[in-house]
């Protein structure tokens, strides 16, 4: 099992990984990506292209919303104004991400509209992958999808944020609650979060959390791990 971090369209970035992880590996691997395959970088189709061949699972990421969101939108007709005004809160369409909805082929976008907000791992793993994070005390139905694809804190009353000026890093929120035993029911048993989003966070390795964003859309190396 390989879980690759974000790729935002690098597909040279993709390929030299991948190659890299199928010289170390013999025998079948299952890749699964953490979100964001899309927008940023310059080959977005190609690496869609690229995670169907090679039959890889991915949770969705923001960018990867905000492409489907669009095609959503463009498919009704709608005006730039009710596509703003259509949009969830904590997501906003820009031109780039309607110009993938308009690029991408039917295929790719019906790969990122399969792709769920969180998988969890066979129980051998006791993991679970997702976009950004998880809030540790709410069950998953009761998590707002946006959270799950845009969160970096959670704030001392529990509302998660993208922002980083206030609360904790989510990661450390969940470490916590681990240790507490007080995470939600249905994480018991997943208590290792693989997770992409937060370049600005870098590779981030902790006990119970495991961040895969090491910054390939600013130029530095793709990251994966191998399970």
């Amino acid at each position: 099992l390989a879980i690759i971090g974000d790729v935002h369209g690098h597909i040279n970035e993709l390929n030299r990984l991948i190659d890299q992880i199928q010289r170390q590996i013999t025998g079948d691997i299952h890749y699964i990506f953490v979100g964001d395959l899309v927008a940023k970088g310059p080959e977005s189709q190609a690496v869609i292209q690229r995670a169907m061949q090679l039959g890889a699972s991915c949770v969705r990421g923001n960018h990867d919303q905000r492409v489907l969101s669009s095609r959503y939108l463009l498919d009704d007709d709608a005006s730039a104004d009710t596509r703003k005004a259509a949009m969830p809160d904590g997501l906003d369409i820009k031109r780039e991400h309607e110009k993938l909805a308009k690029s991408l082929a039917p295929e790719a976008l019906h790969y990122l509209a399969q792709c769920p907000l969180v998988i969890k791992l066979p129980p051998v793993y006791r993991g679970l992958v997702v976009h950004a994070g998880v809030n540790p005390v709410h069950a998953l139905e009761h998590q707002s999808p946006i959270d799950l694809m845009t969160m970096r804190n959670i704030k001392k009353n529990g509302k998660a944020v993208e922002g980083t000026d206030k609360g904790k890093a989510w990661y450390k929120v969940w470490d916590q609650a681990v240790n507490d035993q007080t995470i939600s029911a249905d994480f018991r048993g997943f208590e290792k979060v693989y997770y992409g989003h937060a370049a600005g966070r870098g590779l981030k390795e902790r006990t119970h959390s495991l961040g895969l964003d090491s910054g390939c859309v600013n130029g530095d190396q793709l990251t994966a791990v191998i399970l």
